[in-house]
C-alpha cells in the first residue's frame, strides 16, 4: 500500500509492520513500512546521500536533517520533510511559510508563483510543486506555444515538396506508386515542447490530486501533436536560449527539475524513485538576503563572504564560508 508521511526537520522514522501505525504523528517520532524504511536506509548509505538523513540508534531509526522536500521510494511511499519553525506545528502554516521562502530562492523556478493560489491545507509538497508547474505552463500557453519549420522526410503516396532522387531509387524502385519526399512543415514538435510533453506524462504518474490530473489531461491534449523526448538529459543540452523563447525559460527549469531529478541537490543510487530536496540553510540564507535588500535597497548584500567574520568582538571568530558562485542581491 502507498503511504504519504509528513515529518519535520530532525524528526525520526521507525520501521513497522503495523499498518495502523504508519503515518501517525506522535511528536518527533513517525512510523514507516519496513520495506520503504530499508529503501531509505540503503539510499543514505551512499557517501553523497548521507547528508539528507541520519542513520541513528544503531540502524533502528532514520532522522531527518536540514534538507526539506519530498522523497518517494520505489514502493510508492512518499516522505514529505517540512522545515521546523519555532512555535508552529500546523503543517498547513509551515507549508505556506516554506513556499513563500522558496519564492525568494535564487536561480529557481519558484519566484514567479503566487502562493495565495495554492491550497496548502489539503495537499502536500509534491502536488504543490506539480500545481506550480501547471500554473506556469498555463501562462506559457497563453503567450503562445513555440513552433518552427521542420524538414520532414517520408515515403508518401503523394508528391509534394522535393523528391529525394537517391532515396527514391533505393526504396521505391519496385513501388513506383510511392514518392520519397522532403518538405517543410510548421510544427510544434520541437525540443522544448517535447520536454514539456515528457514532463506532463511523468507528473501524471506522480500526482494524487484529481484537480492536477484533470489539468494535466487538458494540457496533454494541447500538446497532442508533440512527441515525448526520447532522451531528456541530452535534449536539455540542445535547447538554445533566444529572445523568442524567453517565456520558456521558467517552464524548462521545471522540466529539468522533474525529468532530470535535479532536486537542487545531487544524490546517487537507484533505491528511490524520486527526490526533490532543498538545503534549508540555503533557502534561509537567500530569504534573509532578500529581506535585507527589501528593507535596505541602497545596500549591496552579499551572501557567504569569506573576508568577513560572524563575530568581531572581543576577537574575530567564525569566518564565513565562500560559496563558489557568490550571490549579490
Amino acid at each position: 500500500m502507498k503511504h504519504r508521511i509528513t515529518v519535520l526537520e530532525h524528526d525520526r522514522l521507525y520501521p513497522t509492520d503495523d499498518e495502523n501505525l504508519i503515518g501517525i504523528n506522535t511528536g518527533k517520532v513517525h512510523y514507516i513500512d519496513r520495506k520503504s524504511f530499508e529503501s531509505l536506509k540503503s539510499f543514505v548509505s551512499y557517501e553523497e546521500n548521507y547528508r539528507y538523513l541520519d542513520v541513528v540508534q544503531g540502524g533502528k531509526a532514520l532522522q531527518a536533517k536540514q534538507f526539506v522536500g519530498v522523497i518517494e521510494t520505489k514502493t510508492g511511499t512518499t516522505v514529505e520533510i517540512l522545515p521546523k519553525i519555532a512555535q508552529i506545528q500546523n503543517t498547513k502554516e509551515i507549508r505556506r511559510i516554506f513556499i513563500n521562502m522558496l519564492r525568494r530562492l535564487k536561480h529557481s523556478p519558484f519566484k514567479h508563483i503566487d502562493s495565495a493560489h495554492l491550497q496548502t491545507d489539503r495537499i502536500d509538497l509534491l502536488d504543490i510543486f506539480i500545481s506550480m508547474f501547471l500554473e506556469e505552463l498555463s501562462q506559457l500557453i497563453k503567450k503562445g506555444i513555440a513552433a518552427d519549420y521542420i524538414t520532414i522526410e517520408e515515403n508518401s503516396p503523394f508528391l509534394k515538396g522535393k523528391l529525394k532522387i537517391k532515396e527514391q531509387l533505393r526504396k521505391n524502385l519496385t513501388h513506383q506508386e510511392r514518392f520519397f519526399i522532403a518538405y517543410d512543415a510548421y510544427e510544434t514538435n520541437r525540443i522544448e515542447n517535447r520536454l514539456i510533453k515528457s514532463t506532463l506524462l511523468y507528473i501524471m504518474k506522480k500526482s494524487r490530486l484529481e484537480v492536477n490530473k484533470k489539468r494535466i489531461r487538458e494540457f496533454l491534449f494541447v500538446f497532442e501533436d508533440v512527441l515525448p523526448a526520447k532522451n531528456p538529459k541530452e535534449d536539455f543540452s540542445k535547447v538554445v536560449k533566444t529572445r523568442q523563447l524567453r517565456h520558456y525559460e521558467t517552464i524548462l527549469e521545471w522540466c529539468e527539475l522533474f525529468l532530470n531529478n535535479r532536486s537542487f541537490v545531487g544524490f546517487k543510487g537507484n533505491d528511490i524513485a524520486f527526490a526533490l530536496l532543498f538545503d534549508m540553510n540555503k533557502i534561509f540564507e537567500d530569504f534573509v538576503a532578500y529581506q535585507l535588500k527589501k528593507h535596505y535597497p541602497n545596500l549591496s548584500i552579499k551572501t557567504q563572504h569569506s573576508s568577513k567574520h560572524l563575530l568581531t568582538l572581543p576577537q574575530k571568530q567564525f569566518k564565513l564560508f565562500l560559496r563558489e558562485r557568490q550571490e549579490v542581491f
